[in-house]
């Protein structure tokens, strides 16, 4: 990583960490989760690496799902795949929190109907299809390793469970600024695919959920004040909506049976 781009990184963390989710928070347990963070930063060798992590992503994750959901410690919380800094955060702080392992393709572990709460936090963009040898499969992508997980986690949430989100958001500024330089629009490389908010709701409507939140954020790359204010200019001129537009979308669903509130 250049030092340029170490510049801009520290920036953006001082910028989120300092003056965004942070601002007038008095939770005690965010600041707590700020200092676990620190500490498993400062265990990293790599400084490119610490730099990019997922810090702000986590920050802005827990406040989200403390205002939305409020758990308490008998809350059963389940995350899919092994427990991200987030949820072995939770952990340490009392929170009934455990790993749903598996292929996610296919079948995920657990009982049916086990959790209150099931994050999937930055896994849908992994999720390749289930192998096939049929043409069509091969030479297109046919969802049909996604489907399958979103069935998987409305089989292991409770009737009136909710499924927590996170995904990089194809249409935030970021991407816009990346088509407009003439690059790939992904967030991150080696993802297999990065899905619209739009995607992400029908998706899961089709497969049984229902959505209850959304909202973006930024997460990775805040591009800076007025560079900012400029991209958003840019796509109201014409009448397109800038709302949204941060580079990790944030979604709350139930099940499509769950009891409307």
């Amino acid at each position: 990583m250049t030092s340029e781009a170490v510049a801009r990184k520290l920036e953006y963390l001082n910028r989120c960490l300092k003056e965004g989710p942070l601002q007038g928070v008095e939770d005690p347990e965010v600041w707590e989760l700020l200092d676990f963070l620190n500490a498993d930063m400062a265990a990293t060798i790599d400084e490119a690496h610490a730099l990019t992590s997922h810090m702000v992503r986590f920050i802005e994750t827990f406040i989200r799902v403390k205002k939305h959901l409020a758990p308490d410690q008998d809350t059963a919380l389940v995350e899919v795949g092994h427990l991200s800094l987030l949820a072995r955060f939770m952990k340490n702080c009392g929170y009934n929190v455990t790993p749903c392992l598996g292929d996610f393709r296919y079948k995920l572990e657990g009982a049916p109907e086990t959790a209150d709460v099931l994050f999937a936090f930055e896994v849908f963009e992994h999720v390749k299809d289930q192998d096939s040898t049929f043409i069509s499969d091969i030479d297109i992508f046919n969802f049909s390793g996604i489907n399958r997980f979103l069935q998987e986690c409305r089989r292991l949430l409770k009737r009136d469970g909710t499924l927590v989100i996170t995904t990089p958001n194809i249409c935030s500024l970021h991407s816009l600024v990346n088509l407009v330089e003439y690059k790939n629009p992904l967030t991150f490389y080696p993802h297999v695919k990065e899905y619209s908010p739009q995607d992400v709701i029908d998706l899961c409507a089709r497969n049984g959920m229902r959505l209850v939140k959304f909202e973006a954020f930024f997460a990775y790359y805040y591009l800076g004040g007025d560079r900012q204010k400029a991209m958003e200019q840019y796509i109201l001129k014409p009448g397109f909506a800038a709302e949204n537009r941060g580079d990790c979308s944030f979604f709350i669903f139930c099940r499509d049976d769950a009891p409307q509130a």
